[in-house]
């Protein structure tokens, strides 16, 4: 699972860098494009914190007396 969110965020990370790309283009709405690129900062903060809360409960697991 972990390894899935890791791969969803640098896939986000991917998507922001396109944004940043067609913002300098002819012809692109800069409007909705500053719009996607703000909703992928929101996906890229939930993604960040469902890795570190999902860490911090493998860790917690792991340290539990059997």
């Amino acid at each position: 699972m972990l390894a899935k969110l890791g791969t969803s965020e640098e896939e986000a990370d991917e998507s922001q860098y396109w944004i940043e790309l067609l913002r300098g283009m002819h012809g692109v709405d800069n409007v909705e494009a500053n719009r996607l690129h703000q909703e992928i900062d929101e996906i890229v903060a939930i993604l960040v914190a469902s890795k570190k809360t999902l860490r911090r409960r493998i860790e917690t697991a792991g340290n539990r007396p059997r």
